[in-house]
């Protein structure tokens, strides 16, 4: 919760309380009237400012591609935003999980994505070659599976920090000649 929620919703509180110190049940009906619409307007303002926080917050679309080099499946991240206004955006963990071992993908860049567009630059976020898919096939780990975690934040073009996250978690299916993926987890934060 931001801080100006926080100050609506303390608002509502304080208007409550200073109902109840103005004997509210044993007023007149105009002073009824009258604290109910205060309470139903101050409602109202705090719905009509959840909506509008959720309207213009970032909503990003992490999709994964793949290309297939010389035996090599190189994964690739495209952003797209979804959401109505311009934002930044950045990619703050890429995390390629071969078995029991972890490789995680270092991506030091901000872009700028419009409502409606992707970033037209494929990052990559990690490989797995031949003989990693054949020790999976092979369950040559404890844990035989292949997952790829991809976590971009972003923010309003006014906003200082990044206050938005986006996760997207997938297992890469590598019993086939190409990848297949599963989806494990999307969630927006």
């Amino acid at each position: 919760m931001d801080a100006t929620t926080s100050a609506v919703i303390q608002q509502l509180i304080n208007e409550l309380v200073l109902l109840n110190k103005a004997n509210f049940l044993n007023g007149s009906f105009p002073e009824w009237i009258m604290a109910i619409a205060a309470v139903v307007t101050l409602i109202g303002v705090v719905i009509a400012y959840i909506e509008y926080r959720e309207k213009t917050r970032p909503y990003i679309d992490i999709a994964i591609q793949t290309q297939i080099d010389q035996g090599r499946w190189n994964f690739l991240t495209k952003i797209s935003n979804k959401g109505q206004y311009p934002i930044y955006s950045k990619i703050t963990n890429a995390l390629l999980v071969i078995g029991d071992e972890k490789y995680p993908t270092i991506v030091d860049k901000e872009w700028v994505i419009f409502p409606n567009e992707s970033e037209d630059v494929l990052v990559p976020v990690g490989n797995i070659n031949e003989i990693g898919r054949k020790k999976i096939r092979e369950s040559k780990y404890t844990k035989n599976v292949v997952e790829l975690l991809v976590e971009v934040s972003s923010r309003k073009l006014k906003q200082k920090e990044f206050a938005y996250k986006t996760i997207l978690r997938v297992q890469v299916l590598v019993e086939e000649e190409k990848p297949g993926f599963i989806l494990l987890e999307k969630t927006f934060i």
